[in-house]
């Protein structure tokens, strides 16, 4: 859910879990908060619900970095370089190969709504919040 609060120009929340890292920039974004922490997360919600200008800069800074990285034609286009890869072995070492994976994480909208669908509700909601555990 992330990328997609962030395409939608929404700032974030989450916890440091999972490949939170890669995505929320802390400061600019949204919150990267300690695992499980909640005094921090209510201070968090706190500082967004009162700061409407914070709110919008952090979405905004969201969506111009990560709107054209986290489109499906990107993501499936970097797909298509590792699998050109390994399969013609350009890719060298295994190190270039998983590292090429790692930054091909493709999150798909919910079964049943289209990615057009999806984003604008996204784009309705106040803020998001992710809690991944």
């Amino acid at each position: 859910m992330l990328p997609q609060g962030l395409i939608a120009g929404k700032p974030v929340v989450s916890y440091d879990v999972g490949g939170a890292r890669e995505v929320v920039i802390p400061g600019e974004t949204g919150f990267l908060l300690p695992r499980d922490n909640v005094d921090e997360l209510a201070d968090a919600l706190c500082v967004l619900i009162a700061n409407e200008p914070l709110r919008r800069r952090y979405g905004q800074a969201g969506r111009d970095r990560f709107a054209d990285q986290f489109r499906h034609q990107t993501m499936t286009r970097r797909i298509r370089e590792v699998y050109a890869g390994v399969l013609d072995g350009s890719l060298g070492e295994r190190n270039r190969s998983c590292s090429a994976v790692r930054n091909a994480v493709i999150v798909p909208p919910p079964r049943g709504a289209g990615r057009d669908d999806f984003a604008r509700r996204l784009s309705r909601m106040t803020w998001p919040i992710t809690g991944n555990t």
